[in-house]
């Protein structure tokens, strides 16, 4: 169980708070990998590169609020979009890579594309 807890929430850093009806999301994936995916009875989750965008495709079993904190490794952030639509966002400083911050509203799926520019090693 403490090994499952680690991938769930270290690595993918799937964070619920169902009471609340909010999830965080906050993974944290070596800077050398180019594709992820997780599924339990909870979330399906998917990060993938294609070229110089990010896309991150999650899937909740129960519809909720998602906080997300994404690490972005780029010159510049293009645009940030949630199921082709534009959405707002905020970058904080990190150790190695921006952070990118934003909530998106209550829903079961979402498929996000962060659009960068000058992708950091």
């Amino acid at each position: 169980h403490t090994f499952a807890r680690a991938v769930v929430e270290g690595l993918f850093g799937f964070d619920p708070d169902y009471p609340n009806a909010v999830v965080r999301m906050r993974p944290a994936f070596p800077s050398f990998w180019t594709e992820a995916t997780i599924q339990t009875p909870d979330f399906t989750f998917g990060y993938r590169q294609e070229g110089d965008v990010d896309r991150y495709d999650m899937t909740l079993t129960r519809t909720a609020e998602v906080e997300f904190r994404l690490p972005v490794r780029a010159e510049k952030v293009q645009r940030v979009t949630l199921n082709g639509c534009e959405i707002p966002w905020q970058a904080e400083p990190g150790f190695g890579c921006t952070w990118l911050k934003f909530r998106i509203p209550p829903l079961k799926a979402a498929d996000l594309a962060i659009e960068l520019v000058g992708r950091a090693p």
